[in-house]
């Protein structure tokens, strides 16, 4: 029976799970079937009742900061909104806004530790996404 894609993310070969603070590692899983045509193409490659939504998830990830940051959040798994300025070379205000953005789509979770917000991503989806597309303009 094929898999559909599975991916965990973090560093390595190590994983942090949305929700888990990264306190709980786990190892890195990419399964997908060997055969594409095994699974049954369905009819509607979007369900009309989800245009709106996937559109905008789609606008949320067509922007090159949101994906810097997210890549940045893959990476060390949280962080704060200081560390994402560095990372991206972006104003304080224009990052703020972009993780507003995603945080409002669900995309990303946050927590408060004193005067500073640290950010996690909170879509397991997000990765198999970025996987897939840079996948096939790589030609892999």
């Amino acid at each position: 029976m094929p898999f559909p894609p599975v991916v965990t993310f973090g560093r390595g070969n190590e994983a942090f799970r949305p929700g888990n603070d990264g306190a709980e590692p786990v190892r890195v899983s990419v399964r997908t079937s060997a055969k594409p045509c095994d699974r049954p193409v369905p009819r509607s490659l979007v369900p009309e009742t989800l245009f709106a939504q996937v559109a905008l998830r789609f606008r949320l990830l067509g922007d090159p900061t949101r994906l810097q940051i997210l890549d940045h959040l893959h990476e060390h798994g949280e962080a704060p909104v200081q560390a994402l300025v560095e990372a991206t070379g972006q104003s304080q205000p224009n990052v703020s806004k972009h993780l507003r953005r995603l945080h409002e789509a669900g995309v990303v979770a946050r927590r408060h530790e004193g005067p500073f917000v640290h950010y996690r991503i909170d879509d397991p989806t997000i990765a198999s996404l970025c996987l897939l597309v840079c996948g096939h303009l790589r030609g892999d």
